[in-house]
């Protein structure tokens, strides 16, 4: 079964939802969105909802290889609100350069103007910026490192990871 997600990504005026039929775990789409945010932080893309999500179908579009598989434009299909089958909830925050990962409790539809509902649990947070990115704890170091730290060693000079809360 595949892994879904959802990816929130806002700004201080407004918020656009996204979702991911698969690959949806950190270990990818953390690590997608890094890349993503990474655009931002250099200046390639501008830090605003509406200019900054068309790039976002067009880098799940370049991850499924620029190949269509019938009627999926790629990775990342904008969408209108929050699915009942996500097992992960990514909030990309465009004013603080920053991931904010959830794992799903299925339960609900978020409050208006809210992204998560009882039950998710956030695993933690990272933050991207010119050079790298780091992550807020531990146990989300183990989840992503590997995946991130091939993605950095490719196009990025510096890696810095590192946190203060190792919870």
């Amino acid at each position: 079964m595949s892994t879904r997600a959802n990816v929130v990504i806002k700004d201080e005026h407004s918020s656009l939802w996204f979702y991911r039929h698969s690959d949806g775990y950190p270990e990818c789409t953390a690590v997608s969105l890094i890349e993503f945010l990474s655009k931002h932080t250099k200046g390639s893309y501008r830090p605003n909802v509406g200019q900054s999500a068309g790039w976002l179908v067009i880098q799940g579009h370049k991850e499924y290889d620029s190949e269509t598989t019938g009627w999926k434009v790629g990775a990342y299909e904008p969408t209108t609100g929050r699915h009942g089958d996500i097992e992960y909830l990514y909030v990309c925050d465009l004013d603080k350069m920053s991931i904010t990962i959830y794992s799903s409790s299925w339960d609900g539809v978020p409050e208006p103007g809210k992204f998560t509902v009882n039950g998710d649990k956030m695993l933690g947070v990272i933050s991207v910026n010119r050079t790298g990115y780091t992550l807020s704890n531990k146990r989300l170091r183990k989840i992503i490192n590997n995946s991130a730290d091939q993605f950095f060693s490719d196009h990025v000079a510096i890696l810095h990871i590192g946190g203060n809360n190792d919870s």
